[in-house]
């Protein structure tokens, strides 16, 4: 799933709904170890899936920031 949010055309999202259904592309979404910002957000915009039940933005989120010089 995490290749078809990346690279993925209309039709591989059509044949991914198709093969696992609205349910299991969500489910599937939310276990996904890393998305950049802009995939992340797009995923979770069209299927309502909110920021905080994404693994991505947790391990994100919990990565230590360098400081700044």
């Amino acid at each position: 799933m995490q290749r078809v949010i990346e690279r993925g055309w209309p039709n591989d999202w059509w044949a991914a709904l198709n093969l696992y259904g609205e349910k299991g592309v969500k489910e599937a979404i939310k276990v996904i170890p890393y998305l950049n910002d802009k995939d992340m957000d797009f995923v979770s915009k069209a299927f309502g899936i909110p920021l905080s039940k994404m693994k991505c933005c947790a391990k994100k989120q919990s990565q230590p920031v360098h400081w700044n010089s």
